[in-house]
């Protein structure tokens, strides 16, 4: 893959076939329907404001679609109210969309594990645009936090830390 420099986030975003948004949480980025090409991927571990003309006619899929559903769940205990509570999560603008029906329900939703274990619900068509919803699952940071390690090693780059002089459990 080959990486540029731009000046703004559209210039960022426009002809791009794979976009990871790793945003600030302090306020969520705009990316409208219109600059989204087809067949693009989106990949959001953090909350993005998108068209919903965009979420209707993408293919959405979650990491985790039981944690997801638990998050709902959750939202639905909410004083407040669900549609209220959704508001802050990186998924929220989808689970209003499933609340209000324009979307299948959670269980209906396809899952990362999905695509792995059956191919066919990935790419079927080269215009097909996806968007995939991240919420920190552990296993994720732990191979970000991985390759970071690597990427450190092979530039010889940070500290050694020494945890312990010898093994607790020997």
């Amino acid at each position: 893959l080959k990486g540029t420099i731009a000046k703004n986030l559209e210039e960022a975003v426009c002809d791009s076939d794979v976009i990871v948004a790793s945003v600030s949480a302090a306020k969520a980025v705009y990316i409208p329907d219109q600059w989204l090409k087809q067949g693009s991927l989106l990949i959001l571990n953090n909350e993005v404001q998108l068209d919903e003309s965009y979420l209707l006619n993408s293919n959405i899929v979650f990491d985790n679609t039981k944690m997801h559903k638990a998050y709902m769940d959750d939202c639905h205990m909410n004083p407040s109210g669900a549609l209220e509570a959704y508001k802050k999560y990186i998924a929220g603008q989808v689970y209003t969309a499933m609340e209000l029906k324009k979307l299948p329900p959670i269980e209906q939703q396809t899952s990362l594990g999905d695509i792995v274990a059956d191919s066919s619900l990935g790419r079927s068509d080269e215009n097909q645009r996806f968007v995939v919803f991240t919420s920190s699952m552990a296993v994720e940071d732990i191979a970000w936090g991985y390759t970071v390690y690597e990427q450190a090693a092979k530039m010889n780059l940070g500290t050694k830390l020494v945890l312990w002089d010898e093994p607790h459990w020997s």
